[in-house]
């Protein structure tokens, strides 16, 4: 007599039954690669030579205090345009944001912990690049306004 062969199914990986999970990890590395690659090959869209930025910076303080003591009205701001690096900035903590929500989906449906962890981890990493890279610009801007500041005799001649 023949044996039949054990006709048991395997199971199915894991990641198989979590598409919210994979799908936030997905999500999470291209928001996370879009914020890395925008950070360190950045920015794409045409600027000015720092100089040039320092320079109109203080022109337009300079300008902004003489209308000041003279009571005159300053001018309306200007609406900034969107360009490739504000759409890229915008994006990656957007992706980590979603990819966070599809973690939290993924948690309620009962699929894998650690799936569920590292979409939410990466999601996190995502963000946390633009606000750490948003502070540390925003540190070094008051320390530059500061300086300008203390110069401005020098500056108004």
């Amino acid at each position: 007599m023949i044996e039949s062969a054990d006709m048991t199914a395997t199971p199915a990986p894991e990641h198989l039954h979590a598409p919210f999970a994979l799908t936030a990890i997905i999500l999470a590395a291209l928001g996370m690669a879009i914020a890395l690659i925008h950070t360190f090959a950045g920015p794409f869209a045409p600027t000015q030579s720092i100089e040039v930025s320092i320079g109109e910076m203080a022109a337009g303080i300079r300008e902004a205090a003489q209308r000041a003591m003279l009571g005159q009205e300053q001018p309306a701001p200007t609406v900034r345009a969107w360009d490739i690096d504000r759409i890229l900035q915008v994006v990656a903590p957007a992706a980590g944001v979603f990819a966070i929500v599809l973690a939290f989906v993924g948690m309620l449906r009962r699929e894998p912990t650690r799936l569920v962890l590292f979409g939410v981890a990466f999601g996190a990493m995502a963000v946390m690049v633009q606000v750490v890279l948003f502070v540390a610009l925003l540190i070094a801007g008051v320390i530059l306004l500061c300086h300008i500041l203390t110069n401005l005799d020098s500056i108004l001649g």
